[in-house]
């Protein structure tokens, strides 16, 4: 079965990190892990919600995403529902801290993505997905009417991840039917068109995006982290121009994901990207990549 992992920064501490996950018996699991120490491998212990007497509602095999948004942790997930006819549905929700439905009967592969933060224009929270004829989908969190990605053609079962930029550009990524990543520029409503480089990721790569500027730097990254298909291991496609152009790069000293996704998020005190992912049968790995 899949791991999804998603991460967020603990609200009012700093380098201290959330990693959510979905237990074995379908509900969501958090730990905490402190990315001040270099190259740390221990992890706060985990809530354990298995010796719950009840299966969960939580999709296996479905992804989750986390943001704070609105004074509030929020988590997004996919559970199985029920039509007004008795057919099965797949629907997106919000499972932390309230339940609340974003959108029933909704996904073609059970994929999200979210992003919030402070833009000059004030707080802003997204939620995608894939909808049942194959088009990404951005919900804004003051539901306003939904946005179409006029994206490629998908994998059938490509994962979502997004980014918000400093300067408040919202960004996408996802899998083709040719396996390359596809990046679209939500906010300019645009393709970045395909990364030259992915065209060897994996199948169904797991995929990550994360945005940030250095200190007395004027420049703005962009990350995609995806994972090669014949050596399975982690690469980084990076972007110093709005998604303009990319440079590929193999993270070589980076264990590689096992039957994972992949969570990228950026600290702002140590200046380097904390990615998330399970590399074996039973353990987690937050990575730094000391980006450059």
């Amino acid at each position: 079965m899949t791991s999804a992992y998603t991460t967020l920064w603990k609200p009012g501490a700093s380098q201290k990190l959330f990693i959510f996950g979905v237990s074995t018996n379908s509900y969501l699991t958090l730990r905490e892990f402190d990315t001040s120490v270099p190259n740390n491998i221990q992890f706060g212990p985990t809530t354990d919600p298995t010796s719950v007497p009840s299966k969960g509602l939580i999709i296996p095999d479905s992804s989750i995403a986390a943001i704070s948004y609105s004074g509030l942790t929020r988590v997004f997930g996919f559970i199985a529902t029920k039509a007004s006819d008795g057919s099965d549905l797949t629907s997106l929700y919000q499972l932390s801290p309230v339940w609340q439905a974003v959108k029933a009967g909704t996904s073609k592969t059970k994929s999200t993505a979210a992003v919030a933060g402070k833009t000059t224009a004030g707080e802003v929270g997204y939620v995608y997905y894939i909808n049942v004829t194959g088009n990404v989908i951005e919900q804004s969190l003051t539901w306003k009417n939904p946005y179409t990605v006029q994206n490629s053609p998908l994998h059938k079962a490509t994962y979502l991840a997004a980014c918000l930029t400093d300067k408040g550009g919202r960004f996408v990524a996802y899998q083709l039917t040719n396996s390359h990543i596809e990046v679209y520029d939500v906010s300019g409503k645009r393709p970045c068109g395909q990364l030259a480089g992915t065209g060897n990721a994996k199948e169904s790569t797991p995929l990550a995006i994360v945005s940030y500027s250095k200190v007395a730097e004027s420049k703005s990254y962009i990350n995609v982290y995806w994972q090669q298909e014949d050596t399975e291991k982690l690469w980084r496609s990076q972007s110093l121009d709005n998604g303009g152009t990319w440079n590929d790069k193999i993270l070589v000293d980076a264990d590689s994901p096992t039957g994972s996704s992949v969570s990228a998020i950026y600290d702002e005190v140590a200046q380097k990207v904390v990615l998330t992912y399970r590399y074996s049968e039973v353990d987690i790995k937050c990575w730094d990549d000391d980006v450059v």
